[in-house]
């Protein structure tokens, strides 16, 4: 149960009247009852900022952003979006970053609270067992979003995507497009590996052989994007066409086909996943599986807003549909 100014008081063994004294710093009180009251507060995990707010009942109007990888394409402009999505509520938001660390992650819980918020998105590729435990101590709302969640029973409502459809429709244009010759890039991550069994599953839907040369496991860069297509496009019988299980890695892939002269998309198609704003900017514009970013980000303001306003969410768990969107990185295979 959240502590409130009353247990602050009942604890201290003075009025709520000295203990906003106290925490204001107004008042002629004596040396033995400050002492009093602020061990109370510590005692009961409650900070000043909370027991301000809770004497004029007003809220912050402010909504902390815990991000795993401020750094990472997708979620600067998952950032972006929800801070948008803030202002437009008239709400401010503070952001922390946490490299998915679990000492960052505290540090970061800890910081946001002492800022009196007044609630959490948590934007992530793991769920940071810390909030859970903050949430339900203090009463705090919070929202969970992330593409790949480990489960579905959070302390939150959780926003997230259909990764194993997404990738379905990104094999299924490929195969729409005659190519039969289909390898793929898949991320180390739970995502990429839900991606790499939609892959597998739609294929053999297909009836066509996989040739286990044609899939390649990797971490997340342009780097390595680049030297697993090195890798795939210097084999004998080489693919036609690439599902790529994340735009940043679509990027590597795309520069590796150009030094090794295979025209993009003549020779090569290559279809990638989260519609980042730099496939529009990739020579030839990158085709993709769109994560609607943006209404994810709405959408997780606007669920945290109904909650600190007092409405219950019936709905645990939100899933926003991918859409494909095609540029000018596939086209039509032609049978040789």
């Amino acid at each position: 149960m959240k502590a409130t100014i009353y247990h602050v008081a009942e604890e201290a063994g003075v009025s709520t009247a000295t203990v906003s004294k106290v925490i204001n710093n107004k008042g002629l009180i004596s040396m033995d009852t400050k002492r009093r009251v602020l061990e109370a507060t510590r005692k009961l995990n409650y900070h000043p900022n909370e027991m301000a707010k809770a004497l004029t009942g007003k809220k912050t109007k402010v909504i902390g952003l815990l991000v795993s990888d401020i750094a990472s394409p997708f979620f600067a402009e998952l950032t972006r979006s929800i801070s948008e999505q803030c202002r437009f509520q008239g709400f401010n938001i503070m952001v922390c970053s946490t490299d998915g660390q679990p000492d960052k992650e505290k540090s970061c819980v800890s910081a946001l609270i002492r800022q009196d918020v007044d609630g959490f998105i948590v934007a992530s590729d793991h769920y940071p067992e810390i909030i859970e435990d903050e949430l339900k101590k203090r009463g705090l709302k919070g929202v969970f979003l992330s593409t790949e969640p480990e489960k579905q029973d959070y302390a939150m409502p959780l926003i997230t995507i259909d990764n194993y459809e997404g990738a379905c429709q990104a094999v299924r244009h490929l195969l729409a497009s005659n190519h039969k010759k289909i390898a793929m890039i898949a991320e180390n991550t739970a995502a990429g590996k839900i991606r790499l069994r939609a892959f597998h599953d739609t294929m053999e839907e297909a009836q066509l052989p996989l040739d286990k040369q044609f899939v390649v496991k990797t971490a997340s860069s342009i780097e390595n994007g680049y030297e697993c297509a090195k890798r795939l496009l210097a084999l004998k019988e080489r693919p036609s066409a690439i599902f790529v299980s994340s735009d940043v890695l679509s990027g590597g892939v795309i520069k590796a086909a150009r030094e090794m002269n295979v025209r993009i998309p003549q020779e090569l198609s290559i279809i990638g996943f989260d519609n980042l704003s730099i496939c529009e900017l990739t020579s030839p514009p990158l085709t993709t599986i769109a994560q609607p970013i943006r209404i994810m980000g709405r959408r997780a303001v606007e669920l945290l807003i109904k909650q600190i306003d007092g409405a219950e969410t019936y709905m645990r768990i939100h899933i926003v549909e991918t859409s494909l969107m095609v540029r000018n990185s596939t086209s039509f295979h032609h049978d040789i």
